[in-house]
Formats: C-alpha cells, structure tokens, sequence
C-alpha cells in the first residue's frame, strides 16, 4: 500500500515537472548543412542535393533578422522560431512529440528521444543522423564529444566529428539516479572542465575523465538518508561542492508529500556538508556563493514551502523571498538579478545578495525560463514572450497554441573564423570518364562547423566538418562522370560557422584525350666498325591538346642482345605543342659483332595515359674493309716483317666510302 501511494505521490511531481516551457538557443547565422559524411570520395549517389541533377539547389534558406533561434518542442512537433521577429523558420512532426533532452552544439541540434539519439541541422530542421540506444536519459557536451546517459547505468562518448561509434562507453553497477519517471529526464551527471561526476544509487561518487571515461576517483559517502533508485534526483557543482537532489525514501514511505532532500557535499574530503528538505527535485541555482532552491521546506509535514537563499558553502539561510516559490520550476540567474515563477503568480525579480525585490512581471507563467543575454523567454498559455530583464519591458511575442515541453536554453559565444582554400586540381581518368576534383580547406581560427560548396555548372553540393582544434585541414576529393573533349571550369566556396563566405577559389578541367607523341632519331643511318659508339639525336614532341596541359614522358631504348647503349635523359616534362631536341642515345657494337645492318629504336611512353606513345627506329650498320697494302710504298720498311694493324679513326661515316687511319705496331 506504501509503495502505491509512494509511486501516486511520484506521478503528481511529473505532472509539475512537465509544465510547458521552451528551448532557446542563441545561434550565428547558420548555414544549411548536410548527411554525416564519413569517406573522403563521394560521387552523386552518395551525398548531392540534386540527385537527379535538375539543376536545382536548395534554395527555401529562411531569412533571419538576428542570430537567435527559439526552438519550441511541443506534444506533437518540434518548431524553430526567430528569436527577434517571431517568424517560423521550420517545424519537425517526424522527430517531434516528447523529448528527454535536447541540446545544441553549433549548428547541431541534439535530441534524447526514448530510444534514440536524433541530430538535426538547427538552421533547417534537416535531420541528418541517429544512434539508437535503450532509454536515453540526458545528453552533455563539451569540446566536441558528446555524452550520452542511457539504460540507467551506462554512458557512451562521441566524437561529433565521427558519430558511428562511441570513443569510450562506461557501465555503472548500480544505477545512475535519476528523475522521478524510470524511462524519461536527466540522471545525476553533470560536467565540469575535464571531468564528469557522477552519482549512483549506492551514494556512490565518481569522477571520470571526459575525453577517456576513466575513474579519477570514486568514493561511497554516506548522506545519512534512505533512498532508492525510484527518487526524483539533480544535480549542480560549484567550486569545490557537489548539490545533489534525491528523494528520502523514509518521508515518501510515511506518506508525507514534501519527501526530497538536498544534500551539499564537499569534494575536498566526500563528506555531506549540510542538507535541506525541498518539495521536487529542480535544479539550484548558484552565483556568487549563494545557492538558491524553490521549494524548500520550513517546517515537515506542513505546507509550509518557500524559495530560500543558503550560503553555498555552510548551508546558512540569507533570505526568503516575498513570493511563494512553484517547486517545480529551477530560478535563473543573470547578473546580480535572480529569476523566480513564484506558482503561477507571475515572474519576479531579485538581488540575489540581499533578497530585495527588483520589479515583477503580472502575468502567470506556466513554462520555465529560457534566458539568452539579458532576454527572458517564457510561455504564458500558448503565447511566447520575451522579456529584457533588465528593464522589465516585453520585447517579443509569438503565439504557438501548442503544449510546450521542458527543455533547456544555451548561447553561442561570439568567434573570430579565418580560413581559406588550396591546392585545387582536377584529374581525369579516360578509361572510367571519371573526373577526381581535389581541394584542401585551410581553419586558421575559429572552431565549429565549417562548409564548402563544390559548384559544377547549374549544380552545387555541400560538404561540412566540426573542427574543434584549430589550425586544421580537410583534404576533399569528390568525382563526377565526365564525357571527354570537355574544357571547364568549376568553384569551390568556403562558409565558416555563422554562414559567411570566407573565400572562393576557380578551378580548371578537361576531359580532353591525350594523343600519341612525335619521336626522331637522327642519323636515320650511320656506320661503324665492330667495338665503335655511335651518337644518335633523339626528338620528342607532345602533340596533347592545349588544355591538357604538361605530359611527362618515360624514354626506353632496344637495341640488340650484348649491346650497349644510354640515354642522356629517361624521361622528359613538356608542354603541349613542345619538343626537346636536347637527348642524346649513344650505342656501342660488341668488338665481334659481325658485318651488317642493325635497328635501333626508342619509345616514349606518357607516364599518366600509358596508351600514348611513340617509337622510333635507326640502323647501326657494322662495316666489314679488305686492305690491300703496297708493297712498293712500304717495302723497305716492313720487308720481311711481321706487323699488326688495327683502326683508329673512321673519318667518314659512309659505308661505301670509309677513310681509315691505321697504325703499324711490332715490326719484327
């Protein structure tokens, strides 16, 4: 019977919890962004706009007065509003209706559905990627990795430059806490710089490292409390103190309404520094040393329920404001002001120091706050207002006149983005009529997300990355089917996370075919004695048309078997219409290679299309010579003689008409 009543007792706190409010988040000019891409080389049917290549792009960009986006989650879709004229810029049915959590990183919207996590481009609405995972609770992000809180006891990581698979996953052996409802709202994790803390059913506290998952320290306190997983729990951190609010399972089994605790706890020695009864798990607010709770409790089991402002650190009471405090809605902060929706009453304003009361807002709010740099944004039945807190002055109205759901608020902080594009190309590939364009985008400053546009005629794709750490570079390739002879140029953009265009870059194509080079070889014919070296000019010329532009070409020799021969050059780089008559080849005939004609050649082959090349060819004739030596002329001098003769010189290279110096050696 007490559990029956207890879990009675639960479902009213969430039909309190669940009072209409907003998200709002304020955003730079987003660009419109597209499907996670995950490889380097994409053609049209992985990632394009205009898949059927109509021509067409998107073009439906919603125009914005300012750089503020109120995204509106309600029971049956999810809208987008600008925050500064109220227009609708988009509305999502499919992935709208009850969220968990939802939170923004860029131009990234996240939301926690039940089994799910959904990613949407904020600007449009798009929805790009999910991950599907068991009960997902509540979503925190910081440098890039997001943290998932799922399943009760586990936690995985992402990159948001990579979303297939978590970087780290943990797994609790007992429950993390969390809200009253088992399947739905945050669990006691919340971050800080580097580190994650969490807090387990068993009053167990650990601190994890953000970008690894590992334990830097877990500690078991006791709080001096009953509770159990079924309590309705949050959490804050400041400085060195952790405030975590659960539910005392004690009270709740005596039946007694008012049955949740705050407990301070101090992270230098994990011991509870001090504790206040409080009427719903919300959230504190601290600022300043002062933590404000609504809700707290004066007196059990009386109604006796009021917002109170405690010393962060020894829990010492400073003030209670003049309104009654609802239980169910957190305070914001904003300068030395505290925001307070004192149970339906209106909205209120205080010092948070002194208590003293500022100015007050008459209509009765039933939405929480949604604060973005001195504006408050709540919801008054159906109708969006937006406050300047600092003159209590409506500054925005919109109606929805839909049911609105809790959600959360976060801004942008202004940056500075310098980047630029390098090293455009485009390759073709005659055999596949593929065309490869590559260019490399330069982040010289600025994190978030980055776009470029590839531009191709009437058709342009898109391609974005997070970048977190910065300097950094991309190097994109994407191909298309080129028919060839084709001459072109194509564009390639740059836009940097508020959707400026930082730089634009022009590069030049063609698909145009390679033709074979012009190859000579002068002499076509010369002579020479068995053992001589001959010089043979070589000529090539790139006969490719203009826009091709240069060809290396690879040069070989054949000559026959137990010869010798170099070139002076094996490859050559020319221009189109260019010719290098600079190479020479030389041959050497073996001393007993016999009397005849010999062919020569060399090829050119161009070192990228293979197909292309030229050959030519030349005779390397070996002359054989019958010496009749007079007698007469030489008689007194070699007269009974043995002598040996060999050539010197050939000073003519005609085969029919050779002069030859010779040389007398060994006369005996």
């Amino acid at each position: 019977m007490k559990r029956a009543w207890k879990k009675f007792l639960s479902l009213v706190f969430v039909l309190q919890m669940l009072l209409p409010s907003l998200l709002l988040i304020d955003v730079k000019s987003m660009s419109p962004s597209s499907e996670v891409i995950s490889v380097e080389v994409c053609d049209w049917s992985a990632y394009r706009h205009d898949l059927k290549r109509t021509g067409t792009y998107y073009t439906n960009k919603p125009e914005m007065t300012g750089k503020r986006i109120l995204f509106v989650p309600t029971d049956t879709a999810l809208y987008a509003f600008d925050g500064y004229s109220g227009v609708k810029l988009w509305e999502d049915v499919e992935d709208g209706g009850w969220v968990q959590d939802i939170i923004c990183h860029d131009s990234m919207l996240i939301l926690a559905k039940e089994n799910r996590v959904v990613f949407l481009d904020a600007y449009t609405g798009r929805s790009y990627y999910s991950i599907a995972l068991p009960n997902v609770g509540c979503l925190l992000i910081n440098k890039g990795i997001l943290i998932v809180v799922f399943d009760y006891n586990r936690i995985n990581a992402y990159n948001l430059s990579d979303l297939k698979s978590p970087i780290w996953t943990k797994k609790f052996s007992c429950d993390i806490f969390n809200t009253i409802d088992e399947d739905a709202g945050s669990y006691a994790v919340t971050v800080e710089g580097d580190l994650i803390y969490v807090i387990t059913s068993d009053f167990t506290i650990f601190i994890l490292d953000y970008l690894t998952g590992e334990d830097i320290k877990n500690q078991k306190i006791d709080v001096g409390i009953k509770s159990d997983i079924f309590g309705g729990t949050s959490i804050a951190k400041y400085n060195d103190m952790l405030y975590i609010v659960i539910e005392n399972s004690t009270l709740a089994q005596e039946g007694f309404y008012i049955s949740n605790v705050l407990v301070a706890i101090n992270l230098t020695c994990f011991k509870v520094a001090w504790t206040v009864q409080v009427a719903s798990p919300v959230p504190p607010a601290i600022s300043n040393d002062v933590l404000y709770i609504t809700g707290a409790v004066k007196k059990v089991p009386n109604w006796n329920i009021t917002g109170m402002a405690f010393d962060a650190f020894t829990g010492e009471v400073l003030w209670t404001p003049s309104a009654w405090a609802s239980p169910s809605k957190s305070p914001v902060i904003y300068s030395d002001k505290i925001l307070l929706v004192p149970n339906f009453a209106g909205l209120y304003a205080y010092n948070i120091k002194t208590g003293k009361e500022l100015w007050q807002f008459p209509k009765g709010l039933n939405t929480q706050l949604s604060l973005v740099e001195n504006t408050a944004y709540f919801g008054v039945n159906g109708t969006i207002y937006g406050l300047d807190v600092e003159n209590n002055r409506i500054i925005f109205k919109v109606d929805v006149a839909k049911y609105i759901q809790t959600v959360i608020a976060l801004a942008s902080p202004s940056m500075t983005y310098t980047g630029y594009l390098s090293d455009l190309s485009a390759k073709y590939d005659e055999s596949t009529q593929r065309m490869f364009y590559n260019w490399t985008v330069n982040i010289e400053s600025g994190i978030g997300r980055w776009t470029t546009k590839f531009s191709l005629y009437n058709t342009v794709s898109e391609y974005w990355k997070d970048f977190q750490t910065v300097p950094a570079k991309w190097n994109i390739t994407t191909v298309e089917i080129i028919p060839p002879g084709l001459s072109y140029q194509w564009k390639v953009e740059l836009y940097d996370p508020e959707g400026n265009l930082v730089d634009t870059k022009w590069g030049e194509a063609s698909s145009s075919t390679h033709t074979n080079p012009t190859i000579s070889v002068d002499p076509e014919k010369q002579c020479g004695v068995p053992g001589s070296t001959l010089m043979y000019i070589v000529s090539i010329t790139n006969n490719d048309p203009v826009d091709l532009g240069p060809s290396t070409f690879s040069l070989t020799y054949s000559v026959p078997s137990d010869w010798y021969a170099s070139l002076s050059k094996t490859s050559v780089t020319l221009n189109p219409g260019e010719t290098d008559s600079s190479i020479t080849l030389s041959v050497t005939s073996p001393s007993t290679a016999l009397a005849g004609d010999y062919t020569i050649s060399v090829t050119a082959t161009n070192v990228e299309a293979t197909n292309y090349q030229g050959i030519a060819a030349a005779i390397y004739t070996v002359a054989s010579f019958n010496i009749d030596i007079l007698r007469t002329q030489f008689f007194s001098k070699i007269k009974g003689k043995i002598i040996d003769i060999r050539f010197t010189e050939i000073t003519s290279k005609n085969p029919e008409s050779i002069t030859v110096t010779l040389e007398m050696n060994n006369l005996r």
